[in-house]
């Protein structure tokens, strides 16, 4: 669908306008906040938390055409993280450490065996619930828009906004880094690996390549302009410009998987458009261009903008693909510059702590060591070729997600997404706009496979919103 076909062009009651703004100001403020990775900012994402459901209250309250039992299966739909919540909440009873006294001096032990099923390693009690805390409000934050909202425009507005909103940051960031490299030019550091307001330059990436593809999504979703002056004032064009300044901001500061990815979704966007604009008689109907198509000198200049979209898809191709080759031959390109425990951390120091989290994971493979626990546990079985300062991640969501919360923990994970995705399947709607969503949320899924950018609250609110965003996007009305 295109934008002249948008019938409502405004939120339909105050409560559309009031999960924009909660919506845009839960992903601003920890990303304004070194991406989330401070404690302010977690205070404030999870005061911010009440916000969204009290407005789906208030929507299934207020509004006359509001589903049955909204507040039921918001409710439901909830419920994986109120009972994360809650298995983390128990575990605070009961420590798998046991303090031992050696002449004047106490030492820690770590033996599950005399501990329960359920603990907690983590040093507090807030420290093991407000990361639950926090999941909780992103969800609902993002749930809210499942149910309070049935139009694409709304969806197109956050995505729109949030997406400026980060080429604001990354404008910021290549400015930032100019200045840095001028000599004698003194600066205050967010973070030895950071970029923009971000401290942790992977992290961004992930942000990043999430919001490109929203960008990618409004620019799909908008119609074409075929003239160079009115394309130039377009939405498309803005929408577009904004992809290609997050692109060029991980190229400039991402580890070698980021820089792909952000190929690979850029060029499928661009194929997007490219399919989307080729002056064939059904799209130029589409985009209410057919008094045009008359004359082949007329249909071939058409063709320019479909060419140029279609030139950049090829490049970015076979540029991923020649990164790829390449990483494979130069194991050196697998080096990835994390902010670690002793700075970079190589494939093969990755590989040691993968390894050493082995007998975490058999020891307790059900319900993990408790939410913000790695730091602690890790601690007993961190080998010597580590070194010994202790490793706040092992550098992978899922592989952290397993040591703290176990098999059951990630079940309680994705149960939720399942379901959403089990229901966009029967639905049987799709859309090539709505690709481009899914695409960027799928990639950075599986960058938590190998990395760790859903400890930032940016990037793990941006995802929550963008990937209940997929789901609902084809399932939307135009309006």
């Amino acid at each position: 669908m295109l934008e002249e076909e948008v019938i409502v062009k405004s939120a339909k009651n105050s409560n559309e306008s009031l999960l924009i703004i909660n919506t845009l100001i839960m992903i601003a403020m920890p990303a304004l906040l070194f991406g989330g990775n401070c404690n302010v900012a977690a205070g404030l994402f999870i005061a911010l938390g009440i916000v969204a459901p009290l407005n789906v209250l208030n929507y299934k309250r207020t509004w006359v055409d509001a589903r049955a039992h909204t507040n039921l299966f918001y409710t439901i739909a909830l419920a994986p993280c109120i009972i994360s919540f809650a298995v983390a909440a128990f575990g605070i009873i009961d420590s798998p450490f046991w303090e031992s006294d050696i002449g004047s001096r106490g030492y820690l032990s770590l033996q599950p065996a005399r501990a329960g099923i359920i603990v907690s390693g983590a040093l507090s009690s807030m420290g093991a619930l407000m990361p639950e805390l926090a999941t909780i409000s992103a969800a609902a934050c993002a749930l809210s828009l499942f149910f309070v909202t049935e139009s694409r425009y709304i969806i197109r507005r956050i995505f729109f906004f949030a997406s400026l909103f980060a080429a604001a940051i990354a404008v910021f960031g290549f400015i930032y880094s100019a200045l840095e490299s001028i000599p004698r030019f003194m600066l205050p550091s967010f973070g030895r690996n950071a970029f923009g307001t971000f401290s942790d330059a992977s992290q961004w990436s992930a942000f990043a390549i999430l919001w490109l593809g929203a960008s990618m999504t409004v620019a799909a979703y908008s119609s074409q302009r075929f003239r160079i002056f009115t394309y130039l004032y377009s939405l498309k064009f803005f929408s577009f410009s904004i992809s290609v300044l997050l692109f060029l901001s991980v190229i400039f500061c991402g580890k070698p998987i980021d820089k792909i990815f952000a190929m690979v979704l850029t060029a499928f966007g661009c194929a997007v458009l490219f399919f989307d604009t080729i002056p064939t008689r059904a799209n130029m109907t589409r985009h209410w261009t057919s008094k045009y198509i008359h004359g082949k000198y007329k249909k071939m200049r058409l063709s320019v903008p479909a060419i140029f979209y279609a030139l950049i898809s090829v490049f970015l191709f076979a540029w991923a693909a020649s990164m790829l080759v390449g990483s494979a031959k130069n194991p050196q390109e697998r080096v990835i510059a994390t902010d670690g425990a002793e700075g970079a951390v190589s494939f093969a120091e990755r590989m040691a702590v993968y390894e050493d989290c082995k007998p975490l994971l058999d020891m307790k493979p059900i319900f993990g060591w408790g939410t913000g626990s790695f730091t602690n546990v890790f601690a007993f079985k961190q080998g010597a070729d580590l070194g010994d300062a202790p490793y706040a991640t092992p550098f992978s969501d899922l592989l952290q997600k397993l040591v703290e919360n176990g098999y059951f923990g990630l079940i309680l994970t994705f149960l939720t997404p399942a379901f959403l995705f089990l229901r966009w399947l029967y639905k049987r709607d799709f859309s090539l706009s709505g690709s481009i969503i899914f695409m960027s949320a799928g990639l950075t899924l599986v960058l938590g496979v190998f990395d760790s950018p859903f400890q930032s609250l940016a990037v793990f609110v941006s995802f929550w919103v963008i990937m209940v965003a997929a789901f609902k996007w084809d399932d939307c009305d135009t309006r």
